[in-house]
């Protein structure tokens, strides 16, 4: 009697190699297809367009503060923002640049306390404004 064949036949499962059909193409039109392609499957537009907004508005609230500290008389022992951590006013004016300053983390960590704890606003404001930073001086 002939030994019986396994009712699981072996399957070829090598493919054929496809040729290559990908051209090469020059530098800028690849870097323009990177971005094409972050742009559409990065980020939602919303989530794009809040993180623009917290941008903004961080901008907008250092621009105040800074302002602010111009205004103000500094008593003896009241320390300048500048000088509390040994900042120059430039640090401290481009805390929110393209990129980071040494007093970036520190102003940032600012503008979160004002708007957890003075404005009451959520955990999700504050995780909000650290996101939308992060991926702005990652892009830096």
């Amino acid at each position: 009697m002939p030994p019986k064949k396994s009712k699981t036949a072996k399957v070829n499962t090598r493919r054929k190699a496809k040729s290559s059909t990908t051209a090469v193409i020059g530098l800028q039109a690849a870097s323009s297809l990177l971005q094409s392609a972050v742009t559409k499957y990065g980020k939602s537009a919303v989530t794009t367009q809040k993180y623009a907004q917290r941008i903004s508005q961080g901008r907008k609230w250092l621009k105040q503060l800074l302002e602010s500290e111009e205004d103000l008389e500094h008593p003896a022992g009241c320390p300048q923002l500048a000088a509390e951590k040994e900042w120059t006013d430039e640090d401290l004016e481009g805390a929110f640049g393209q990129t980071p300053t040494r007093a970036s983390a520190y102003v940032l960590s600012l503008l979160i306390s004002i708007k957890c704890f003075s404005e009451e606003c959520g955990k999700s404001t504050a995780e909000g404004f650290h996101a939308a930073w992060k991926q702005h001086w990652d892009k830096a």
